[in-house]
């Protein structure tokens, strides 16, 4: 529920965009523990006095005090103190190109007015962890899997979504059915003419670690080759996809930093035609 019009709200809440309104104002998303996303106007942010220079940007978690507006769902800001600024994510590019997907999932994803505590804290304890430490796909990879767990969307993984026969820990060849959501058995890939992804024992022992796991620094401990991030970018991306109906550049952007490597640039120098001036 929004709280009534031209009410005062105190909360702690994470930047996830900031676009200009005018010469001098921003738009700001938010997402909140108590109210999910939200925005807020702020008028003269730009001019060289403004009260509100430094006191917020990108991936800030910060202490907001705004008005409430019913009209269009945009708020008026009264004040802002920035709690954890993240100075880090500006300069570690990796980290900065992750910590810039998960907050834009958010924003398309997450609903205005309602209470959405364990999608602020997964999103904040993220943007903590890649602020100290470089991200990697495996951090990517376990935010996805928590964040889909929070909307519903928990990819099954211990059993096989077309006839329920539980799968073993290590069963050989599998498959993995983007709409159904999980892994599906041998037998139902061939009775039931599915084209699924296909998906070998090592990636289900990944998943199934990331899955297991609410801290992500033990999701950094589990890593996975390019071999095996390829797979699972076509599993989890497929599934977003899928399930959420998002376009995923943003994404796409955030998995190619993540994987990018001199050597990888080497390798598609040697393997791209030559080309003649």
């Amino acid at each position: 529920m929004h709280p009534p019009a031209n009410q005062i709200e105190k909360t702690r809440a994470i930047v996830l965009r900031v676009i200009p309104y005018s010469q001098t104002s921003h738009i700001v998303n938010w997402l909140t523990a108590n109210s999910g996303t939200l925005a807020t106007l702020v008028k003269g942010a730009s001019r060289p006095k403004s009260a509100y220079l430094g006191q917020y940007d990108l991936f800030y978690t910060c202490e907001l005090l705004y008005y409430t507006r019913a009209r269009n769902h945009l708020h008026m800001i009264r004040e802002c103190s920035p709690i954890h600024a993240r100075p880090q994510l500006r300069v570690e590019w990796r980290s900065a190109a992750c910590a810039s997907y998960c907050c834009d999932l958010a924003r398309r994803t997450i609903p205005q007015g309602v209470p959405q505590r364990p999608l602020y804290a997964l999103l904040e304890s993220v943007l903590e962890l890649i602020a100290h430490r470089v991200a990697t796909p495996s951090i990517l990879f376990w935010y996805e899997l928590r964040f889909l767990e929070q909307m519903g969307l928990w990819p099954r993984l211990d059993s096989c979504v077309s006839c329920g026969r539980t799968v073993p820990a290590n069963p050989g060849s599998l498959s993995f059915d983007t709409a159904g959501g999980g892994v599906v058995c041998k037998a139902c890939v061939r009775s039931r003419a599915l084209t699924p992804i296909g998906m070998g024992a090592d990636i289900l022992a990944l998943l199934r670690a990331w899955q297991g796991t609410e801290d992500p620094k033990a999701a950094l401990r589990v890593r996975c080759s390019d071999g095996q991030a390829r797979q699972i970018d076509q599993i989890l991306g497929g599934t977003m996809t899928y399930h959420l109906d998002l376009e995923m550049a943003a994404r796409r952007i955030a998995l190619r930093m993540l994987t990018f490597t001199p050597q990888t640039l080497n390798r598609k120098r040697q393997t791209s035609p030559s080309s003649t001036v």
